[in-house]
């Protein structure tokens, strides 16, 4: 037996960030022969003892260093190690540039496997965002150079470092004052550089350059003859020796010019005259007007009376103060205005009002007048005066005409006045009334007088009435005619009145009267005699109430053949008037009997059909005792609410009637049949549901649990068998026997399970999705992280990283997990996932897990 080598060998490290340098150390015994594999495409038989291992990747790498020896018998060993090589982290960024200060640079990011990152800007300042951006600041008079550092870090404390410069020159600030920003068109402005190292000066107003280039100051000159203030830009561009440049803007605001003018609508005229002033100027918005008559005014277009109480003309001076929106003031040229004195018309009248016809006085005491023009009221004017006038009105309404007076001087100034009258209508009193009539005789006056608003009647005996139509009985009781005199006194409201009086005959009436033997006579004997007691000589007609007449004073008997109510008429009459009166006498016949059939009970609604039974009636009533009645021989009516109804009955024909109250109906109250379900989902095997009964009035009851099932428990449990949608019905019976009954469609939904499942890894694509998957299409690609569910209605999925952070979370079944953090793809690693889920009808499900995400 040969002796076999042992194979051995030492790393001074198994693990490592790249580049991973490996010392290799060989300690076999008993070998001739070697063949080295290094694990990074070197293979070698003899000891290379420094290896260098590169992972570019972001990936974890995991190499193997491989030893085989043999001796001279031809006996061979093998050794492994596994070499762990991190991914190299590659620390890079741009850009590296140079700028004038302040210098903002955003940083671009282009390191390669690394997580982490420290920035330092060589100013004091430091990041650790992965893009940052950072300001530099160079107060000095030369310029700095700043080294920026970037460290890049990964998960496996793999790093790297890089640094580039940033040359930052000194800045300039560009500045200058202007003696006013604000003013008036036209504008007149000093403005100064304060810039301090510029070695370049332009400056560009209203955007054109080349304006003024190194002069350090100038005088702006502007005008603004639009409505609106106009803005002025003035820019000074400066640079320094390093061609650092800045720039200041400032802006001149011109107000519009002002410009103050008028013109007027009189220049010359008799006192008072009134002068409307039409405002001219532009630009302003405020005014003040002086009128030259130590009076002004504010408002744009003002109108002004000018007086002149001497006897000669005099002239007012007149001038307008404009002023802008924004203070800009101007003032007008000063103009002349002539005011001749007017002379004064003047007169009065002794009345003012009065009833037609009307006449006025009239005193004439006008001054300063040379010519005069009456007008009386009639539209014809004269220069004659008259001293008295009379007016006339025959209308209804109050007239009010006037008389006018215009009287004019030797300037044709002229002045009017008038003096208003009311001439009240003229009152006529009259009315219609009948001439005669019978006693009582009633009249209603037809009041036809004119122009009269109160009126006093006398209808004789001290009788009076202030009605416009009144209304009055005249009586006469003797047995001769009687002659009334009635007078009205009409009146308006102005006091204008007038009168009239007529006759009235009132004629003697008969006043009708007779006394029957009996009131009430019975078949067959039914006779009737009458004695008339009317007073006076009188014609009579008697009308007996069964078509039988008489015209004699006092009639013989009378005898009635039918039985019934009878009127009985007597009229009393002369050639003018007449009077009638009436009794009743009663015929009786056989006697009325109301009877109908027996008593009735059942449930509500509770139909009866009657049977009258009744005798020697003609007419019927039925009372049913719930407010309902019937005029039908045999009715039928129906009972709805429970109780007990006693049943009238009225018979009746022209003379008599009976009533009846010998039965009742009964209704009994229906029972209420209603009851709840719970629960209304339910899963198999323990599919049980228990039922709630909330029934009224109730003695039985029967239960039917879909199609067979029947319990005739108060409140039942069931369990179901199967799964489907089953309807749930109950009956119920009173202890009277009337029943009712509820079905509920669909009422129990009996399910087989309620359940999800969740993969245990899932492999991700790299273009980021919105997580949705349908779920009714059977998956093919396990590239989102989702459960398979059942009978869910309610879900809450939250997945974990190692470090415990929530990397997903999701409320909505069909939008699972895409692989995606913070908008990056995660890495391959295990997560927990947790979820809390309801089912249909209410049960919940917790679960939780652990998946493999696969790149």
């Amino acid at each position: 037996m040969y002796p076999k080598p042992i194979v051995q060998f030492q790393t001074n490290a198994v693990s490592g960030c790249s580049p991973l340098q490996v010392n290799i150390q060989n300690a076999t015994i008993g070998a001739t022969q070697y063949m080295w594999d290094f694990g990074n495409s070197v293979q070698s038989p003899s000891l290379i003892p420094n290896q260098t291992y590169i992972n570019t990747e972001s990936t974890v790498k995991v190499t193997h260093i491989q030893l085989r020896a043999s001796n001279e018998y031809t006996c061979t060993d093998t050794a492994s190690q596994a070499i762990t090589v991190y991914p190299q982290v590659i620390a890079d960024f741009f850009p590296n540039v140079s700028g004038c200060s302040p210098l903002p640079i955003q940083f671009t990011n282009i390191s390669k496997n690394a997580t982490a990152y420290s920035w330092n800007f060589g100013d004091g300042k430091f990041s650790t965002e992965t893009n940052p951006v950072n300001t530099f600041i160079n107060e000095g008079a030369k310029d700095t150079t700043y080294t920026i550092t970037l460290i890049g870090s990964n998960h496996f404390l793999c790093a790297d470092t890089i640094q580039k410069d940033i040359h930052v020159y000194p800045g300039i600030q560009a500045e200058f004052t202007v003696s006013s920003s604000v003013a008036c068109s036209p504008m007149n402005t000093q403005i100064i550089s304060k810039t301090k190292g510029a070695v370049y000066t332009e400056w560009v107003i209203n955007n054109v350059s080349g304006q003024h280039i190194q002069e350090q100051s100038f005088m702006y000159t502007a005008q603004n003859k639009t409505t609106l203030p106009q803005v002025h830009i003035v820019e000074l561009r400066v640079r320094n020796a390093y061609s650092c440049s800045n720039t200041q803007v400032q802006t001149l605001q011109i107000y519009p010019q002002v410009t103050a003018d008028f013109t007027f609508s009189k220049q010359k005229g008799c006192s008072p005259l009134d002068v409307n002033f039409i405002n001219t100027s532009s630009g302003a918005i405020s005014y003040f007007w002086i009128f030259g008559d130590n009076s002004d005014a504010s408002n744009a277009n003002p109108g002004h009376t000018y007086l002149n109480y001497d006897t000669v003309a005099q002239n007012f001076p007149v001038q307008l103060i404009a002023t802008s929106a924004y203070g800009c003031v101007d003032s007008s040229g000063i103009t002349n205005l002539t005011v001749y004195p007017q002379p004064s018309a003047v007169f009065h009248l002794q009345s003012h009002a009065g009833c037609s016809p009307f006449t006025v006085s009239i005193t004439d005491e006008s001054v300063g007048a040379t010519h005069y023009s009456w007008d009386f009221g009639s539209g014809n004017l004269s220069e004659t005066f008259k001293s008295v006038h009379t007016f006339v009105n025959t209308t209804a309404d109050v007239k009010t005409p006037k008389i006018s007076l215009t009287v004019y001087n030797d300037y044709m100034c002229s002045d009017f006045t008038q003096e208003p009258l009311m001439v009240y209508p003229e009152v006529v009193a009259d009315f219609i009334a009948p001439q005669s009539g019978c006693n009582p005789l009633s009249v209603t006056f037809q009041n036809t007088s004119l122009y009269a608003q109160s009126y006093l009647w006398n209808f004789g005996k001290g009788i009076t009435s202030t009605a416009k139509d009144p209304m009055y009985s005249f009586t006469n009781s003797s047995l001769r005619d009687s002659v009334y005199t009635v007078s009205l006194r009409a009146m308006n409201v102005y006091g204008c009145r007038d009168s009239i009086e007529k006759q009235l005959t009132i004629y003697a009436t008969p006043q009708a009267s007779f006394l029957p033997s009996a009131s009430q006579v019975f078949m067959p004997d039914a006779i009737v005699s009458f004695e008339n007691k009317t007073k006076g000589e009188w014609q009579y007609a008697w009308h007996f109430g069964d078509g039988v007449n008489s015209t004699q004073a006092n009639p013989e008997t009378h005898t009635y053949t039918s039985p019934g109510s009878k009127t009985v008429t007597l009229i009393a009459y002369s050639n003018e008037c007449r009077d009638t009166i009436q009794q009743i006498i009663k015929v009786l016949g056989p006697p009325v009997i109301a009877r109908y059939d027996t008593s009735y009970a059942g449930c509500s609604p509770l139909e009866v059909s009657f049977t009258n039974k009744s005798m020697n009636a003609t007419e019927y009533i039925w009372d049913f005792g719930d407010g309902t009645t019937s005029t039908e021989v045999h009715p039928t009516h129906t009972f709805v609410v429970p109780g007990t109804y006693i049943i009238q009955l009225t018979a009746k024909n022209e003379e008599a009637e009976d009533i009846s109250r010998a039965h009742t109906v009964t209704v009994y109250r229906n029972p209420k049949a209603d009851f709840s379900i719970a629960p209304e989902v339910v899963y198999l095997p323990n599919a049980e549901i228990s039922t709630y009964n909330h029934s009224i009035d109730v003695q039985d009851v029967t239960w039917y649990f879909g199609a067979d099932n029947i319990s005739h428990d108060f409140q039942p449990t069931f369990k179901f068998t199967e799964e489907g949608e089953f309807n749930i019905a109950l009956t119920v019976i009173s202890r009277d026997g009337c029943k009712d009954s509820l079905v509920i469609p669909k009422a129990i939904r009996v399910l087989h399970t309620c359940d999800l499942k969740f993969p245990n890894a899932f492999t991700p694509i790299l273009q980021e999705s919105d997580g949705y998957y349908d779920s009714s299409v059977p998956e093919t690609e396990n590239n989102i992280f989702h459960p398979i569910f059942i009978n869910i209605v309610e879900y809450e999925l939250q997945i974990f990283n190692r470090w415990g952070e929530i990397v997903f979370e999701s409320k909505e079944l069909e939008k699972g997990w895409n692989g995606f953090y913070k908008k990056e793809l995660s890495k391959s690693d295990v997560y927990v996932w947790k979820c809390t889920a309801q089912c249909l009808g209410g049960k919940t499900i917790q679960k939780v897990g652990n998946v493999t995400l696969l790149r």
